[in-house]
Order: structure tokens, then C-alpha cells, then sequence
């Protein structure tokens, strides 16, 4: 086209009073800025597909981020595509979705957290069966944690000891009851057996 076009004015500052070369200088001037703007919309095209993809693979590969990014410039050079809109609209769910989980999950543990320093703090006051109780919440919290599934243990073993601890208190009180009395009684042999079995149970 250009070089027609150059013919073309050549002519017409040849024979100035025809028509023809003008209307013909006139058509190739469209023609090449015609060409011109196809040339620019395919270059747009091919920007638009590279970036279309770039943007896919990102989102195949849950970069969302980086996907966001690339479908907003795809959309800035073709903004009645449907493709990059749509996506649009998905990562922002998606994002939000994650969002929502991430708060959850924080909430979750700090919850957490909490049901473990009220029973530590329980434990150490020796409030055993309250202490338990916040362990197995934290538990129920966090079923893969395995502290608290360990306290929970040691408290079923510090109550065994002291429910047997408590039961030899009482029989130790209760011989020793019995061993007064039949020394009151100056009954000294049964007083004395009744002394020697509690000492069985207590020797200091």
C-alpha cells in the first residue's frame, strides 16, 4: 500500500486536474490505516492470549494472587471477555473462602490455647477432676494434639493415688480408732494387734 501510494501522488501532482489518482490516494490511505489497526488488534489479541494463559497456569498452580494480577490486564485490553471476568468473580470467592478458613482456624486456636492454660493453671492447684475437663475440651479442639492426651493420663494416675491414698488414710484412722479404744478398754493384746496393723499400713 505504500508504495501505491506513492505512485499514486506522483500522478496526481503529474496531471493535477484528475480525479482518479486522488479518490485512489484517498482509498489507499484507508486501506493502510485499515491495515494499521488490524495490526494493532492482533498484536492486542496476541498480548491478551499470552497473558490469558500466564494468568491459567497461575490459577492451575493456585497462585491466585499472580492470577488476579494477569486476568485484570487481560480484561483492561478485552473487557467484554467473559473468561477473565468469570475467573475474577471464582478467586474472589475462593480468596475469601481462605480468608474465612484462616480466621477459623486462628479462632480455633486460641481457643485452644485457652482450655490449655485454664487446665495447667487447674493441674497445678491440684483440681484434678477441672483440670481433666478442660483437657478433654482441648482435645475435642485438636484430636491430632497429643499434650493434652498426656495430661488426661497423668490425672487419671495422680486420682488412682490418691483415691488409694485416701482409702489407706481411712483404714490407717479407722485401726487406729479401734486400738484406743480396746487400750481404753485395757483390752492391750487387741490394742496392740489393732497398732501393728496400722502401722503395717503406715510405718512412720
Amino acid at each position: 500500500y505504500e508504495d501505491a501510494l506513492s505512485k499514486f501522488e506522483e500522478a496526481s501532482q503529474l496531471f493535477p486536474d484528475k480525479t482518479e489518482p486522488k479518490q485512489k490516494i484517498t482509498a489507499t490511505k484507508t486501506k493502510i490505516e485499515e491495515a494499521k489497526q488490524q495490526a494493532a488488534e492482533q498484536e492486542k489479541r496476541k498480548q491478551y492470549d499470552e497473558l490469558i494463559a500466564q494468568a491459567d497456569k497461575a490459577f492451575n498452580n493456585k497462585d491466585y494472587q499472580n492470577a488476579l494480577q494477569k486476568y485484570n490486564e487481560a480484561l483492561v485490553l478485552f473487557p467484554s471477555e467473559s473468561h477473565p471476568s468469570n475467573r475474577i468473580i471464582e478467586i474472589d470467592e475462593i480468596l475469601a473462602q481462605k480468608k474465612a478458613e484462616e480466621e477459623a482456624a486462628k479462632k480455633k486456636d486460641q481457643e485452644y490455647q485457652n482450655f490449655i492454660t485454664a487446665a495447667d493453671n487447674l493441674l497445678q492447684q491440684k483440681k484434678y477432676e477441672d483440670a481433666k475437663s478442660k483437657y478433654q475440651s482441648a482435645s475435642q479442639l485438636k484430636p491430632n494434639e497429643q499434650y493434652p492426651k498426656d495430661k488426661i493420663a497423668e490425672i487419671q494416675t495422680l486420682i488412682q493415688n490418691a483415691e488409694a491414698e485416701a482409702a489407706k488414710e481411712k483404714k490407717y484412722n479407722e485401726l487406729i480408732t479401734q486400738a484406743d479404744q480396746a487400750f481404753d478398754a485395757n483390752s492391750y493384746d487387741n490394742a496392740k494387734a489393732k497398732y501393728e496393723e496400722a502401722l503395717g499400713i503406715k510405718p512412720n
